[in-house]
């Protein structure tokens, strides 16, 4: 850094001053170098320079930052509405006129067990239940959405200690899946299910949200009172691969 030497006393004072630091003398300024000037700003950089400023953010890297991430994420809202409108796996054929012929009259059964004498366990196969439901619970539109979704049918698909549950509705003719996963147990004398899981369509919901889907099984849940106070009165539960398996408590002798 330049500095100015007092001609009054040679004392050696910052260039920046004008008086000496030491005596108080006027100093000759004319003796510092001669600093080089900027080159002229053109207009276009001026411009540029002014557009960082107001906006910081508008650069190559930043715009194309945000297009990548905003790409991924509607790529990712388009496979979760894809994932929900795919059926699930393991959904039963409809079941036509004649299949009907020999469905299990599973209320009926349910109510002898409960009178037996002693405790008996006894198993109920998937496709039975399926025939069961399908023809218990018919098909119904209502509601102020009854112009646009309609309940088509309820099943079931059981896996080991699990049973998932599946409510099929359609929407302007195209079926929709709402699936709930239960593990099922008898306690305090009644069925109790907790949720583990579920799905739309084939797309995997947290079991925390699951609790809330009872509104998507409410026609389910009114049509099988009479069966739930049946199960009710069970020793125990247990789901198994393809098949269902009660333990009857007993009924003492009168």
């Amino acid at each position: 850094m330049a500095t100015l030497i007092c001609k009054q006393c040679n004392y050696e004072n910052e260039g920046e001053r004008i008086y000496c630091h030491n005596c108080g003398s006027k100093l000759d300024r004319s003796v510092l170098p001669v600093e080089k000037s900027k080159p002229e700003e053109s207009v276009e950089a001026t411009r540029k320079r002014v557009k960082r400023l107001i906006k910081p953010d508008s650069g190559f890297f930043a715009g194309g930052g945000k297009k990548l991430v905003s790409a991924i994420l509607w790529a990712l809202l388009v496979a979760a509405v894809i994932e929900a409108v795919r059926p699930p796996q393991h959904v039963p054929t409809v079941l036509k006129k004649e299949d009907f012929l020999d469905v299990p009259q599973l209320s009926l059964a349910l109510e002898d067990a409960t009178r037996l004498p002693v405790s008996r366990a006894f198993s109920i196969a998937e496709d039975d239940i399926n025939k069961y439901l399908a023809y218990t619970i018919k098909a119904h539109a209502g509601g102020i959405f009854s112009d646009m979704v309609k309940f088509d049918r309820s099943f079931v698909h059981l896996d080991k200690g699990v049973c998932w549950i599946t409510s099929q509705q359609s929407l302007f003719g195209y079926a929709l899946y709402a699936t709930a996963g239960y593990q099922l147990a008898i306690e305090n004398n009644k069925l109790a299910a907790k949720t583990v899981g579920g799905n739309i369509g084939r797309l995997p919901i947290h079991p925390l949200i699951m609790q809330y889907s009872d509104v998507l099984f409410q026609r389910l849940w009114d049509a099988l009172t009479r069966e739930r106070k049946l199960l009710d009165q069970m020793k125990s539960v247990d789901v198994d691969d393809g098949k269902i398996t009660f333990t009857t408590r007993g009924s003492p002798p009168r």
